[in-house]
């Protein structure tokens, strides 16, 4: 009797070490694959990204410069790559990151400081705030060779920080309407993004 007793509470002590050891393999597996899928959902919106590399481990963070000097922002994982659109005229180097848990809404607000250190104010800078996103940016920059803008979209649901880096790349063809084209080009990236996050 007490040999079957101590057998079973044997077994089921296996059984639960098991049990631990699947759900914390799940919840490491969880975390990047979730990057991996939000990638592939850009790809299946008919986002075009290239050179794409992954973020290297053993760094759980990124330091940013804000108003208040340097800061950090939490990343457990993360990859890098670039978008283009309207015939190369301008790149998008974009960086989609993994915000360690409960650590969003604080990396938010570094950001936030951020895009005060870029010379955002009040007046130029994009702040939306929904329950599922937070949106900032700058307000349409002065189109001329160089980076032009940066905007972020930071998705709760996915606890991601995506930010983009916009540089513009003047074509030979000055008849074109630049803020046309730029304002038609970032939209298609923002909605199919923002359907992704």
């Amino acid at each position: 009797m007490k040999t079957t007793q101590t057998t079973r509470r044997w077994v089921q002590a296996v059984i639960a070490f098991g049990i631990i050891c699947t759900g914390t393999a799940n919840a490491a597996e969880s975390s990047t694959s979730t990057i991996d899928s939000t990638v592939a959902c850009f790809r299946e919106q008919g986002l075009q990204i290239s050179d794409l590399t992954k973020r290297q481990n053993g760094v759980s963070y990124r330091t940013v410069q804000t108003s208040q000097g340097a800061e950090k922002v939490s990343v457990t994982d993360g990859v890098r790559f670039f978008w283009s659109a309207a015939g190369q005229q301008f790149r998008v180097k974009l960086h989609l990151e993994q915000s360690a848990n409960g650590q969003l809404a604080s990396d938010t607000e570094v950001i936030s400081r951020e895009y005060q250190k870029f010379g955002a104010t009040p007046e130029t800078i994009i702040r939306i705030v929904s329950p599922a996103l937070t949106e900032l940016g700058l307000r349409m920059p002065v189109l001329s060779a160089g980076l032009v803008g940066v905007h972020s979209l930071i998705s709760v649901k996915h606890q991601q920080i995506l930010t983009m880096y916009i540089n513009w790349l003047p074509t030979q063809d000055s008849s074109q309407d630049s803020e046309a084209v730029y304002s038609a080009a970032m939209s298609e990236l923002l909605n199919k993004a923002k359907a992704c996050l």
